[in-house]
């Protein structure tokens, strides 16, 4: 046999199993479905007949329960509501009260700078700018003299260099320095 009779054989066996199986479902689904029917019914006929008593303690009980519940839930409301009116309220006074501060301080500013002396705040500035200017200026002084100061040592040192040379050559040849 070939591959494709073997493969096309074992998907007809496959396909006839999963209609059995399909079948034999519904079926066990029905008898279910009857037995529950029957359950139903005879549940049905035993409470038609039976009459339940309870006791008064039971039924007072529970609606001592319902009733805290439902009194909860309405105190939970109106404290949600009324720290909502509340917010509302802080809300709308810091802000009325805001408006009025701003204006008061506003104004209280404009007083004390009109009250101000401008020469007093000018020599004020240009004094502290002077200060601020000799104190850079100082700084740079103390780097410029530092230079000088290892400029004039080296110098110093040349010099000192040629003095020995010229003194330690006592013979008669010529000393030649050229500058180029």
């Amino acid at each position: 046999m070939s591959n494709d009779l073997v493969g096309t054989i074992i998907g007809i066996i496959g396909a006839a199993v999963g209609l059995i199986g399909i079948g034999y479902g519904m079926s066990k689904r029905d008898k279910m479905n009857d037995i529950a029917k029957k359950i139903d019914k005879s549940i049905d006929d035993i409470s038609d007949d039976l009459d339940v008593s309870i006791p008064d303690a039971i039924i007072n009980k529970a609606v001592e329960k319902a009733a805290d519940r439902e009194v909860e839930r309405r105190v939970k409301i109106a404290v949600a509501s009324i720290e909502k009116d509340m917010e509302n309220k802080v809300t709308n006074a810091v802000k009325s009260q805001f408006n009025d501060i701003n204006h008061k301080v506003s104004k209280k500013i404009a007083i004390q700078v009109s009250n101000l002396d401008m020469g007093d705040l000018e020599r004020q500035i240009r004094k502290d700018a002077k200060k601020k200017i000799a104190e850079k200026f100082d700084d740079k002084l103390d780097d410029i003299l530092e230079e000088f100061n290892d400029n004039l040592e080296n110098i110093s040192k040349i010099y000192s260099s040629i003095g020995n040379r010229v003194t330690s050559s006592n013979n008669d040849r010529d000393i030649k320095i050229r500058l180029v």
